[in-house]
């Protein structure tokens, strides 16, 4: 639960645990200094005031909201005055959300974040009182119907439909929203924002992914029309090193080929930022299990890229192209020799250390590996002429606790090491 306090233009909150009947709690609360922001919210279109708009600011230790009345004035206290850039959305029924950055200073300034602006982080504070208008765009109802190639609707179906809207150079947040089809395979989504593009993917187990992007749509209505989907096309295979054993660990990309113009430059765009949402949506990913299998499942028809890759660096690469019945023999990789490879074993006194975590560590670059029964653990794929850090963590028999042995200086020549607990 969370215990909130404010008293005479501070706030303060934090969590608790939870609290039986007639328990007294005695916690300590340190208060913050708080401010007030408050303004009207417009219809974009009309001007008109807007009533019943949900005004809110949501942290992880603040917590704050308010409602627009019937002249779309609102008033949010106990806004935090630290300095700190926080983001409060506006969200109503037939509107679509919109946000702001704020920050409240402890002198009673205040100012918004991705303005025009001139002149330097002072120059960009205003007196109070806070008041900020904002405009609201028109909502966007997005609906249609899931069924298979032979007509027959597809109830459950995940719809997820996302869209970003710009709050200045670089930064941008999601418009989102997601349901199932009922039993008709129909879906709707509402309360979008209707002046963006958005991204919808469909999906339902035994099926391959459906994906398209939908323009803004001013209307305010958006039929997706019947979306067909195909019986799933499972993709999977093997990844092996120089010597013919399994690598265990590595990232397989998979990234479909054959995609919409526009579906092509939001995948651009994502794997130049590394969007997370986006990326996930357009890139699936995998690592190879202890026996150097992958699998990708709930594909479409259709050409893909498959790179095999340690920590974003790509190793091997191929174009493959799948048809209805897939691919039988799999897409098997066997890594080139120009790889360093290090084996090794994790010992305590004389006696092996089976299911030992075994971890190289070269910066931020971290690769782990489990030591087979007999306490033995090999990892491949390291750059040669590079330095490494060698340790080794097992859960203690009878504290319970991880414990971590004295960590090994490497390279890619060491060949062998012994990890050995006292």
């Amino acid at each position: 639960m969370s215990i909130a306090a404010w008293k005479d233009g501070f706030v303060g909150e934090l969590e608790a645990e939870r609290i039986e009947v007639n328990q007294i709690l005695h916690r300590e609360v340190f208060l913050e200094l708080s401010a007030t922001i408050s303004g009207r919210v417009f219809d974009g279109i009309s001007k008109a005031p807007i009533e019943g708009v949900r005004v809110w600011v949501d942290t992880f230790s603040h917590h704050a909201h308010a409602v627009t009345d019937g002249s779309g004035t609102y008033v949010l206290q106990r806004f935090p005055a630290t300095g700190v850039g926080l983001t409060v959305r506006y969200r109503a029924q037939s509107h679509g959300t919109e946000s702001v950055v704020l920050a409240a200073y402890s002198d009673g300034t205040w100012r918004k974040y991705f303005t025009s602006d001139e002149g330097d982080e002072e120059a960009k504070k205003r007196p109070s009182p806070a008041i900020v208008d904002v405009e609201l765009t028109r909502a966007l109802k997005i609906f249609g119907g899931v069924q298979n190639t032979q007509g027959v609707p597809l109830a459950g179906a995940d719809v997820l439909v996302r869209g970003y809207y710009k709050m200045g150079e670089g930064f941008a947040l999601p418009d989102e929203s997601k349901c199932r089809s009922d039993e008709l395979g129909s879906f709707v989504l509402e309360a979008l924002r209707s002046d963006i593009g958005h991204q919808v993917r469909v999906s339902h187990p035994g099926y391959g992914t459906f994906a398209a992007i939908l323009p803004p749509e001013p209307s305010g209505r958006q039929d997706c029309g019947v979306i067909q989907l195909a019986p799933e096309v499972p993709l999977s295979g093997t990844v092996v090193d120089a010597e013919g054993v399994p690598v265990e660990g590595l990232e397989v990309w998979l990234t479909a080929v054959d995609l919409p113009a526009d579906l092509r430059a939001e995948q651009g765009s994502a794997t130049a930022g590394r969007d997370p949402d986006v990326w996930d949506s357009l890139v699936r990913r995998a690592r190879t299990s202890g026996e150097g299998i992958f699998l990708f499942r709930q594909l479409a028809i259709g050409r893909y890229e498959i790179k095999v890759a340690e920590s974003g660096r790509s190793l091997e690469e191929r174009l493959v192209e799948l048809a209805e019945e897939g691919l039988p023999g799999g897409v098997d990789f066997q890594l080139s020799p120009t790889e360093a490879v290090l084996t090794g074993r994790v010992m305590r006194g004389d006696q092996p250390t089976a299911g030992a975590q075994v971890v190289l560590t070269c910066g931020v670059w971290r690769r782990f590996v489990t030591a087979d029964a007999t306490g033995r653990f090999r990892i491949t794929s390291m750059t040669r002429d590079t330095s490494y850090e060698l340790s080794s963590v097992v859960i203690d028999r009878d504290s319970g606790e991880p414990r971590w042995s004295e960590v090994y200086d490497v390279d890619s020549n060491s060949g062998y090491v012994e990890i050995r607990w006292n």
